[in-house]
């Protein structure tokens, strides 16, 4: 009996059922699977929710955060100002996040199909000749026996040039002073006065540009594998250099000229103006880059706690930024035999001629020069790789069926930008078209206007049409029922973001901007003033950037006068408004999709 059931079973399968289930699912199943994920159209998602939120932290820290945020926060009363930068950061910088990454999120689209194109384009071109400077410099920190930036004895130096200690003679320049603007920028004593190209600075300009071309190539998920380093080795550098400084004689009498409060500096407006925009700097919001990282998150994701950590981080990096580079203008000043305050310097002065001074003057100089120029490149690479994917987002999600073409679309872009760094004619208009670039001896004028006076004064704007549009056109009742649509739950207290989006945002950033226009004025870099046509250069590409607004505004408005139509009917979303690819998140286990044709309706208003 036993051998008679033994049998039966071996005889049966080795016949037939065993022969074809056994072709069946390898040759029909298999395929299916393996055709259907290759979709050419189809927008790539984050591997990861960290690599989301390590990408967006290496945007927003930037070089703002090292030397921008310590000199404003000196200048505008130490510790004091913390109420206004945390108060703008709460009712202006973080609101602004919360919907522009809820503009990605629930659309699943780059800016150009929200909001503009342009001010990306313009900011990418300027920012990557700071990573150009910055890997000249660490290059350079490999200089032995010392830092060329140590001595008086090269022939770029000028008669001025003196070493260590200077008092309070004015004229005399450091070492450092005179290796940033004679030997790496040449610099020119006015900006209408161009010289031939610094080929040294293209081709550290030409490496930054194919870094981003390497960084980008690889999709956003590559991205999202490069930010774990370009987010967090900085924070080792950081740290390295926090110990070194605060061992050096001085440094302490830095960080306390840093942190002590002046809390009479909180009665000027100026103080208000200074945080409002230095929250535009950091936070990089604005800019439309911030919507593209969040178009590829999944479409259930928590974006409001997302927003909290990327804002706190930001903050706290830009405090911490503060402690290291005051604790070396200590070291400086003390050497020098001066107050704090006379070596106290922002912008890219602290970074490439106060930093720089500092290292040289201990032991160990190439390697802390080493360092610190290589955290500047990895802040730099980290803001702009987002910058450009989200230039090559908008194209793609403009026209899908290009997906293909990435790769080339993507190096189209890097050799724009490139050139555009340098622009060189032999034509009659060589004094105006020359002087725009950044390489050559006139570059670094016009890169400060790009810099300190068009950029955050842009932002501001766009800002404000993007609350406004929200909150009153669109309607913010409306909005936040797609935010409750993706996490699950309403914003909470709801009252308090319905008052914050709909009044105090825009009441406050219409106060700013009001300010800010009445208090512009020709931009100044030490003792050069710019003519006054540089004013008018530098409101003319404010209103480039912001252009697409209301021409888009417009173009709107005479449909509804040809189609006899109301405004609210142009002012609602179509049907593409809502990111259409949500089934994709149950694949990576977030919940299903079960609830979306019960919510579709409501984004295909009519209402």
């Amino acid at each position: 009996m036993y051998t008679t059931v033994d049998k039966k079973p071996k005889n049966e399968p080795k016949n037939e059922p065993k022969n074809e289930p056994k072709n069946e699912p390898k040759n029909e199943p298999k395929n299916e699977p393996k055709n259907e994920p290759k979709n050419e159209h189809k927008k790539e998602k984050w591997g990861t929710k960290l690599e989301f939120l390590l990408t967006c932290l290496s945007y927003v820290i930037g070089f703002g955060n090292i030397w921008r945020f310590p000199y404003i926060c000196y200048k505008n009363g130490g510790g004091a100002f913390l109420i206004p930068y945390f108060l703008s950061l709460g009712f202006i910088g973080f609101p602004l996040m919360v919907i522009e990454m809820t503009l990605g999120q629930y659309s699943a689209k780059g800016k150009v199909s929200v909001w503009q194109f342009i001010m990306v384009a313009v900011q990418a071109v300027y920012y990557n000749m700071l990573v150009g400077w910055s890997l000249r410099y660490f290059l350079a920190s490999f200089t032995f026996p010392d830092l060329p930036w140590k001595r008086c004895n090269h022939t770029w130096n000028t008669g001025n040039c003196t070493e260590g200690q200077v008092g309070n003679i004015s004229g005399l320049k450091s070492p450092s002073d005179e290796y940033f603007h004679e030997e790496v920028l040449a610099i020119n004593e006015d900006i209408a006065d161009v010289d031939d190209l610094q080929w040294d600075l293209v081709f550290c300009l030409f490496m930054a540009w194919l870094m981003v071309f390497l960084s980008v190539s690889r999709g956003v998920k590559g991205i999202g594998k490069i930010s774990y380093f370009t987010t967090l080795f900085p924070y080792v550098c950081l740290t390295i250099l926090f110990i070194r400084g605060i061992t050096l004689e001085g440094a302490w009498n830095g960080i306390s000229f840093y942190i002590t409060p002046r809390w009479t500096k909180l009665f000027e407006s100026g103080v208000w103006i200074d945080a409002s925009q230095q929250i535009f700097f950091s936070l990089s919001i604005s800019w439309g880059t911030m919507i593209t990282l969040s178009s590829y998150n999944n479409f259930e994701n928590h974006l409001i706690l997302d927003a909290t950590i990327i804002a706190f981080g930001n903050s706290m990096t830009s405090i911490a930024a503060g402690f290291v580079i005051f604790a070396y203008m200590g070291a400086v000043a003390h050497v020098r035999q001066v107050d704090v305050d006379k070596v106290a310097t922002g912008g890219s002065g602290l970074a490439f001629m106060m930093y720089p001074e500092a290292v040289a003057m201990f032991p160990w100089g190439q390697l802390f020069s080493a360092v610190f120029f290589f955290m500047l490149i990895l802040l730099g690479m980290g803001s702009q790789t987002p910058n450009i994917e989200s230039l090559l987002s908008a194209v793609l999600d403009f026209r899908p069926d290009r997906r293909k073409y990435r790769l080339f679309i993507l190096l189209q872009f890097c050799i724009i930008g490139f050139l555009l760094g340098l622009i060189y004619c032999n034509t009659s208009f060589i004094k105006l078209f020359l002087s725009l670039s950044f390489t050559p001896s006139a570059g670094y004028y016009w890169f400060t206007i790009f810099n300190d006076f068009v950029a955050s004064t842009s932002a501001m704007i766009v800002g404000l049409v993007e609350v406004v549009s929200i909150a009153w056109v669109y309607g913010i009742d409306k909005f936040m029922d797609h935010m409750t649509e993706m996490a699950g739950n309403p914003p909470t207290p709801r009252l308090f973001w319905k008052i914050v989006w709909k009044y105090v945002t825009p009441i406050a950033l219409i106060f700013l901007l009001i300010a800010t226009l009445w208090t512009t004025k020709a931009p100044e870099y030490r003792d050069y003033i710019y003519p006054t046509w540089t004013v008018l250069f530098g409101w003319t590409v404010i209103v480039v950037q912001v252009l697409p607004i209301p021409v888009v505004a417009m173009y709107y408005l005479c449909k509804c006068y040809r189609e006899n139509t109301g405004i609210k009917d142009v002012s609602v979303p179509d049907v593409d408004w809502k990111n259409k690819d949500t089934s994709s998140s149950e694949s990576n286990g977030d919940k299903p999709p079960d609830n979306t044709p019960a919510n579709t309706p409501d984004t295909t208003p009519a209402n």
